[in-house]
């Protein structure tokens, strides 16, 4: 009776110590997750911009143009870039909404032979949209762009292009990059920076038109006095 008792016993310990090692084998033998995404254990750069905002990339992306309107990075292994451009003094006729999918469908005729666009994500400052395309060769890439409506009459674009077979794997760090993005200046300094500019560029188009009305003069006064220009004379021959 007591070496049943005994038996029984036995079982009773010994099936769960045997589900237990069963159990921890298994889990040996399973593929480990992949720890998550950390931006800020990444050894980064500070980007700030005069049109009046900073954000973050890694130490590896380099900058690949800068002008007064747009600046362009890229990441360390060429697979991923990002464009940031800026709007300012922009007349306040179209949606948030209207205004993202015009630049998209831009974007997407300028850079792909064919695409398609997903369905945008939306607040009240946000505009988010995807483009897949297609492009000559048939590479297919994936068009990450964004809207920021910072005031009335000032927009940023961030835009990411990377291939689409690798789009999933970066969004993380697309993701991050976004979140880096902060605005340095008040909204009266750029108020300022849109009257400034405005008046650089009136300036610009008057000496411009100047310039071209002193060559249209210049090439007039070059015509020897009794000599009829060419056009004229080949004429005179003619008749």
């Amino acid at each position: 009776m007591k070496k049943q008792t005994l038996q029984k016993a036995s079982r009773g310990i010994l099936l769960p110590l045997c589900l237990a090692l069963c159990l921890l084998l298994s889990a040996c033998s399973l593929p480990t997750a992949e720890p998550p995404f950390d931006f800020y254990a990444l050894e980064r750069q500070d980007y700030e911009n005069e049109n009046g905002y900073s954000m973050q990339f890694p130490a590896d992306w380099q900058l690949l143009s800068e002008d007064a309107e747009s600046s362009t990075f890229i990441s360390g292994d060429g697979s991923l870039s990002c464009t940031i451009g800026f709007e300012l003094g922009g007349v306040e006729v179209y949606s948030l909404e209207e205004v993202g999918d015009m630049l998209l469908e831009r974007l997407g005729d300028s850079l792909f032979s064919s695409w398609e666009s997903e369905h945008p994500r939306l607040d009240s400052t946000t505009y988010r949209n995807r483009v897949l395309g297609l492009r000559e060769d048939g590479e297919a890439l994936s068009l990450d762009l964004n809207v920021y409506h910072v005031q009335e009459g000032v927009r940023y674009y961030m835009s990411f292009l990377c291939e689409t077979k690798v789009y999933e794997a970066k969004l993380p760090l697309i993701n991050a990059i976004m979140e880096s993005f902060e605005t340095t200046k008040r909204g009266d300094v750029l108020y300022e920076m849109m009257m400034q500019r405005r008046e650089e560029q009136a300036q610009a188009e008057w000496e411009a038109a100047m310039e071209e009305l002193e060559a249209e003069q210049a090439q007039d006064t070059e015509t020897p006095e009794g000599k009829a220009p060419d056009s004229e004379q080949g004429q005179e021959e003619k008749e």
